[in-house]
């Protein structure tokens, strides 16, 4: 197994210190819900990157859109500016 963060995840021969099969078992099966929480985390981690990266884009293209919304509004409005001379 791995080392993980402030956590020693042991080999199942090392579970010698765990002589009472009942303690053994407690401590196997905390080891795989930290484990499993680990991945979760790690999965949400990933998620959340994913939706700031598309919150990021999807502002970027209102800002885009925006100015080039306003832009042509303000060239419509000279060429009937424009029109309205001739």
């Amino acid at each position: 197994m791995k080392k993980m963060k402030g956590v020693l995840a042991m080999e199942p021969s090392s579970y010698a210190g765990y002589e009472d099969p009942r303690t053994r078992f407690k401590h196997q099966s905390l080891m795989q819900d930290y484990e499993e929480l680990q991945k979760d985390a790690e999965a949400m981690k990933k998620k959340l990157q994913m939706m700031k990266q598309k919150k990021s884009t999807l502002l970027a293209e209102v800002r885009f859109l925006s100015r080039r919304y306003k832009y042509l509004m303000g060239n419509q409005s000279m060429n009937s500016r424009q029109k309205q001379e001739w």
